[in-house]
């Protein structure tokens, strides 16, 4: 029985710029809907590098997982290694000041920046332990400071 599709049904961008005084601030938010992604599946031996999982025990009924090594697991353990991979995220937030000229003039420079650059700080998603935009457990985020200078 086929239960998804790599391919989402649609995907969305969008891009904002807003400048006020001086201040520059943009964002991208990107989203795809629809789409089934693996998973990190334990192996049922109890712990699969460090994820947390959901395993069934006696106070633990209505767990995603049998328990490890329950014997009948490993029959239909293929059939768990899929999720659904739908996701919103926002790729990146860059906030940006320039300098007034008028200022910068007295000290004979002609453009002066300061730039604040974050790259995917935010994954709205109901995939368990991975990032289905990359499909990484850890995903990858980075905060980028910078000056921009012009003579």
């Amino acid at each position: 029985q086929i239960r998804g599709s790599a391919y989402p049904d649609f995907i969305s961008g969008m891009t904002n710029y807003i400048t006020y005084k001086g201040f520059e601030l943009s964002f991208f938010i990107y989203a795809r809907v629809g789409q089934t992604i693996g998973k990190a599946t334990p192996l049922l031996f109890g712990r699969y590098h460090d994820v947390a999982v959901n395993y069934w025990t006696p106070t633990n009924t209505d767990a995603i997982y049998p328990r490890p090594l329950s014997g009948v697991a490993d029959t239909y353990m293929s059939s768990l290694g899929y999720q659904k991979g739908s996701f919103v995220k926002v790729r990146n937030i860059s906030l940006k000041y320039n300098l007034p000229k008028k200022v910068l003039s007295k000290a004979g420079i002609s453009d002066l920046a300061l730039k604040v650059q974050v790259l995917n700080p935010f994954l709205f998603t109901k995939a368990v332990n991975v990032d289905p935009d990359i499909l990484n457990p850890n995903g990858t985020k980075s905060l980028v400071v910078g000056v921009n200078v012009g003579f």
